[in-house]
């Protein structure tokens, strides 16, 4: 998830285009880790974690199921791991170039 994170903001650099990337607004990681069930607020990097890598199609909030769907499509397993959505959409639309031998 990182380096998809790394590409929007370097997207968003002058001259870079974002494209249709989310981009979460919040101040600080105390702000994103009170989104985080069971967290309390605290900023813990190894919950934050197992939440994300935990985050299933069916865990999608409803305010962002239809973009979701839109985005990933409406046939996806309920049990579908999100990153494994994310991981496959940017090896669609990022192709890995054929190394030269050169």
């Amino acid at each position: 998830m990182l380096p998809r994170m790394i590409d929007i903001a370097r997207a968003k650099l002058p001259g870079g285009v974002v494209g249709e990337y989310q981009i979460a607004r919040a101040k600080d990681e105390k702000e994103v880790m009170a989104t985080v069930p069971g967290s309390s607020g605290q900023t813990d990097h190894s919950k934050l974690s197992s939440f994300l890598n935990g985050l299933t199609v069916a865990d999608v909030p409803d305010t962002f199921k239809a973009e979701f769907e839109r985005f990933y499509g409406k046939n996806l397993p309920a049990g579908r791991l999100v990153l494994d959505v994310l991981e496959e959409d940017d090896a669609r639309s990022f192709p890995r170039k054929p190394e030269s031998g050169g």
